[in-house]
């Protein structure tokens, strides 16, 4: 009877012949993957009752394929399928952002006429010199020239996605006038954002073009990155490579797209071990990456090339540089470095006390600072000691981090972006007390930083919300561009480790020993070195070190045996790679996704600890 069945729908859609020629194992498994996701996502829209209503008798299979096929065109078309197709012609990058591109942008228009096929593209460089836009026209570039599906945006954090979300909401009304754009924001808490609920359309209709919106039925998180356009946390993409049920409509959703990562320095081993897995898919799935860091190691840039290209031999990059790969080819070129920039560094105690009397010193002519904290639980006390002292305002004092009630918490990240971004309208003098929250991809300014010792990565991204705009009017004791660096207690010269937590003690203390001498960074000159003195191959025999060298040595193995452990756990959860044979016979346990109740070790964890 099955077979009989079969035969008749074959008859009536007569589908094209599948030949299996000389296809790879990487190949047959992304085929498979695909279909699967395709599948599902037919499946649930066929199971949409609103639209395939219970026939009331029998009916021949050649009236089925008609009835179905129109109720198939109603369906897609009123939840949003066939309102944005890629475009036929290309956008110059001032059509899109409304001004010229800086010299790094106009490299990357050259470069993207030069790439042929998907493609990873790595673009280094400080922050603030545009390379956020970059990614966005190559993005656009490509859906116009290989008709690549659209677009999803991977952020480190929420407040970031929120913020890049009206961006790319901006640029897509400029890109596309005459269609209905989908575009979705995507993480846990996005169905409380404002801007989201502005752009919600229950089905798109004729009347509808023109318009950016986030249609109805892509809201929940297992179809979001269905939808072409789309930003969210980097969370949502890792999901697609760990053993959740549908794990494969997401690698469907990210396929034939362009991804772009933010801040990729940031990642952990746990969520490195991830993400080189997402990688590996996605350079299989004909998916174009885009991976924005100002600080990434050597190290780290060679296993990403590696990771997405399968290339074994990847050329050094001198910082700035843009590296890009595609199947068995790879290229390095140099990127003209930005002005430099001087920043003061102080060192000062750990005090709270002591932060606070620097700050009521350096904003005695006013001046707008900000205080990062590598722990809530410091931020919270270096924000009532400075509540206590009345140094600014009580209005002008803020607390941000991660743990607030996300209704507060919006309200928070709100009201930081319009006093201290761009075009903020920012007060006379104030202090932003927060943790990593604020330490990237946020465009926020700040006249004068205290940052906690930290990652020597971490650092320098920190200084990035620090005079990030030349256009601010700065009293005369923030004129330039100063850290205040607060360090930890010292134990046998090093920092203490219960201080420096949540970071790594080696990590922390080989970037103590790299910046204890400065009194001074410049920018962008001095980021390389700083990096690779902290992130490359130990020398525990250097001169700077030999006092210390045993006690390195020891948080080095420490440090080794948790990442050890990190990656092992992250390969428990992960989806085979593609070039895994026999991919159907795979288990799958079946992860909970957004399901805190359930152990951590039947979670679908994207990165491991608490939020900051």
């Amino acid at each position: 009877m099955r077979h009989a069945l079969f035969e008749a729908v074959r008859s009536a859609y007569r589908p094209p012949r599948v030949e299996r020629v000389g296809a790879t194992v990487e190949q047959e498994n992304a085929a498979l993957t695909l279909l699967s996701g395709f599948t599902s996502v037919a499946d649930w829209i066929g199971s949409m009752e609103r639209y395939f209503p219970y026939a009331d008798g029998p009916v021949s299979v050649g009236d089925y394929r008609q009835r179905a096929g129109a109720q198939a065109g109603r369906a897609l078309r009123e939840q949003g399928w066939t309102g944005w197709c890629p475009p036929a012609e290309g956008a110059s990058f001032e059509a899109l952002f409304e001004w010229p591109p800086r010299p790094m942008q106009r490299q990357v228009v050259e470069l993207a006429e030069r790439l042929d096929g998907p493609a990873l593209v790595i673009i280094e460089a400080p922050t603030g010199v545009g390379k956020t836009e970059a990614a966005l026209y190559l993005a656009d570039h490509w859906a116009s020239t290989r008709q690549q599906q659209g677009l999803y945006v991977a952020m480190p954090t929420m407040a970031t996605s929120n913020q890049m979300f009206g961006r790319v909401r901006d640029m897509l009304g400029r890109r596309y006038t005459d269609d209905l754009v989908n575009l979705q924001l995507v993480h846990s808490q996005s169905r409380w954002q404002d801007d989201v609920r502005e752009l919600g359309l229950e089905i798109a209709d004729e009347h509808a073009d023109g318009t950016v919106a986030s249609l109805a039925w892509f809201l929940p998180r297992k179809r979001s990155l269905l939808a072409p356009f789309g930003v969210g946390t980097v969370d949502q993409a890792l999901l697609s490579v760990l053993q959740t049920r549908h794990f494969f409509v997401r690698l469907f959703g990210l396929s034939h797209k362009t991804v772009v990562f933010d801040e990729v320095h940031a990642y952990d081993m746990y969520m490195s071990t991830l993400f080189q897995r997402l990688l590996r898919w996605l350079g299989v799935v004909g998916t174009s990456v885009v991976i924005l860091s100002a600080t990434l190691p050597e190290r780290t840039r060679r296993e990403l090339v590696q990771a997405y290209a399968g290339v074994v031999d990847v050329p050094p990059a001198r910082y700035p540089s843009i590296t890009w790969a595609m199947k068995g080819r790879v290229g390095v070129e140099p990127v003209a470095a930005p002005g430099s920039r001087v920043l003061t560094l102080q060192w000062i105690g750990w005090e709270a006390g002591t932060i606070v009397t620097a700050l009521a010193d350096a904003l005695q002519g006013g001046g707008c600072a900000a205080v990062i904290c590598n722990t809530v639980r410091r931020t919270q006390e270096v924000y009532e000691t400075l509540r206590a002292a009345e140094i600014v305002p009580r209005e002008d004092l803020m607390l941000f981090h991660a743990r607030f009630p996300f209704a507060w918490r919006e309200d928070i990240e709100r009201a930081v972006l319009a006093r201290f971004s761009k075009g903020g309208n920012r007060p006379q003098k104030a202090v932003v007390v927060a943790t990593q929250v604020i330490e990237q991809s946020l465009d926020l300014d700040f006249d004068l930083m205290v940052s906690d010792l930290a990652p020597a990565d971490l650092i320098l991204q920190r200084v990035g919300r620090l005079h990030r705009h030349d256009h601010h009017v700065r009293p005369g004791r923030v004129a330039t561009p100063r850290l205040l660096l607060s360090s930890p207690e010292l134990r046998d010269g090093l920092p203490a480790r219960e201080a420096v937590r949540p970071y790594e003690s080696y990590v922390v203390s080989r970037t103590y020993l790299a910046l204890r001498g400065r009194d001074r960074i410049t920018l962008p000159e001095d980021t390389a070195p700083l990096i690779e003195a902290v992130y490359g191959l130990a020398d525990l025999d250097d001169s700077a070190v030999g006092p210390y060298a045993n006690t390195l040595a020891s948080a080095l193995r420490e440090m080794e045996g948790r990442a050890e452990k990190a990656a092992y756990l992250a390969r428990t959860k992960l989806v085979a790679g593609p070039e895994v044979g026999d991919l159907l016979s795979k288990s799958n346990l079946g992860l909970a996704e957004d399901s805190p109740e359930v152990h951590e070790a039947f979670q679908a964890l994207t990165r491991l600890g608490r939020p900051s």
